[in-house]
């Protein structure tokens, strides 16, 4: 009832299917540690109205998801009790954090000359395209001036993928109990004074 001629070609084939997606998770994980590491790095005074600005897309994204779900956004604040200005505000600490990042990969992608190729950007047109059921013309009149977005993405992406090829992981320190540590100091003296 598949592709498949054998229930274990079946089997290795959902096994490779679960390891790569395994793998690509475990990426995205360590991508996410290192960006975040290097904007803890990296103190750098980002004006309010960026910070404002980025909350405010926040909120946009936020109510084009919720769009897609059925709800508006006003339907959503009336649920949660909150108003434009609450949801704002929880978003600053998060936009904050997007302009540090987008200003970090800006300057990693600006110091090793890092940019968007026409075929990276119609490949990523064409992605977006049958994710939206467009013809890429469609999309990228519907993207408009917003098309230098979409090479930022690009950018941003190979500027971490050249920022991960470089980086070397070390795994954290595990500290011992307390109460480990203790008894193991005690034996220690103990072994000493006899």
């Amino acid at each position: 009832v598949s592709e498949f001629e054998t229930l274990e070609e079946y089997k290795e084939d959902l096994r490779k299917k679960l390891q790569e997606r395994d793998d690509q998770s475990a990426e995205s994980i360590m991508k996410n540690s290192m960006i975040q590491r290097l904007v803890e790095l990296n103190d750098i005074d980002v004006p309010a109205v960026m910070i404002d600005d980025e909350a405010q897309n926040m909120l946009n994204e936020m109510a084009q998801q919720l769009m897609y779900q059925g709800l508006s956004l006003d339907q959503y604040k009336q649920y949660l009790g909150m108003d434009d200005k609450m949801l704002l505000d929880q978003a600053r600490p998060d936009a904050e954090n997007r302009v540090r990042t987008r200003l970090l990969m800006r300057a990693v992608a600006a110091k090793e000359a890092i940019e968007a190729t026409a075929e990276e950007v119609e490949q990523e047109l064409e992605r977006y395209a049958k994710d939206y059921a467009q013809t890429v013309d469609e999309m990228r009149k519907m993207l408009g001036s917003n098309l230098r977005y979409l090479k930022e993405d690009i950018v941003t992406r190979k500027a971490i993928d050249k920022m991960f090829e470089a980086a070397k992981f070390v795994a954290p320190k595990v500290e011992e109990p307390a109460e480990e540590a203790a008894e193991e100091k005690a034996e220690e003296t103990a072994a000493d004074a006899e």
